[in-house]
Parts: C-alpha cells; structure tokens; sequence
C-alpha cells in the first residue's frame, strides 16, 4: 500500500498510519484492508470526473470513491 502513495500523496499517508502504529505494537497480528471501488462504480459525470483534459478522461481515467463498504454500511443501517 505504501508504494501506491503517489497516487493519492494527501490521504496515503494519514490512512497507512494507523496501520503501521498497530503493526508497531503488534508486529504478529495480521491486518487486513479491504476495499471496495464498485460501489462508487456507477458515479456519473460530473461526480466521476477529476480536472484533467477530456482526452484522458475518454481513455478511462476517472474518479473513484474507495469507502464504498463504510458508505454501504451506513446507508444500511439508516434504512
């Protein structure tokens, strides 16, 4: 995970933090990240789109939201 950090420079590092203070702690114990893309898949425009040329957009370069099984959990419990 930490060698995907140019990839998003400002949450990265915040989200791997926790991590690597319980792995600190707990050098043994297995922590498991789980991540979910497809709920956030069928994001439309303007929602899906980051500030980039149109041209890379065409060739599938759009945004995605990873909190899809926090989002997925509390939208459940509301309703």
């Amino acid at each position: 995970l930490a060698s995907l950090t140019p990839l998003a420079p400002l949450h990265q590092p915040r989200c791997l933090a926790p991590v690597r203070a319980v792995q600190s702690l707990r050098p043994g114990l297995a922590q498991i990240a789980c991540f979910d893309p497809a709920f956030h898949h069928g994001l439309t425009p303007p929602a899906s789109r980051f500030a980039i040329p149109r041209s890379l957009e065409e060739r599938g370069i759009r945004r995605y939201g990873f909190h899809g099984l926090s989002f997925e959990y509390v939208a459940d419990r509301l309703t």
